[in-house]
């Protein structure tokens, strides 16, 4: 438990993981990279984005936000998303206080 609170890591802070999905391997990482820009905030401290595994023949990208308000950080994706789906196809799962991160 010291380890979780030096690291920041829950119970002491909250985390969402998102995940962009595409067909393509460039489409998906230019998807997270992308979102990036419409989530800065300073009380919200951003991890990637990092590609992960295919999965169902998608390859996928993620970003993780950690922060200690989760009102905020929930407001602020949910913000930022609705600008991002506007601009960008790829496909985006979000996932908060994530059980674990493979």
């Amino acid at each position: 438990m010291n380890y979780r609170q030096i690291a920041n890591y829950p119970p002491y802070r909250y985390l969402i993981s998102i995940i962009f999905s595409d067909e393509d391997a460039d489409k998906a990482f230019a998807g997270a990279n992308g979102f990036v820009p419409f989530i800065e905030d300073p009380q919200i401290q951003q991890i990637g984005p990092v590609m992960l595994r295919r999965l169902n023949r998608r390859h996928r990208s993620r970003i993780i936000l950690k922060g200690k308000d989760l009102d905020v950080m929930i407001a602020k994706t949910h913000q930022a998303l609705e600008l991002y789906k506007k601009i960008n196809r790829t496909g985006v799962s979000v996932d908060v206080n994530p059980l674990t991160l493979e």
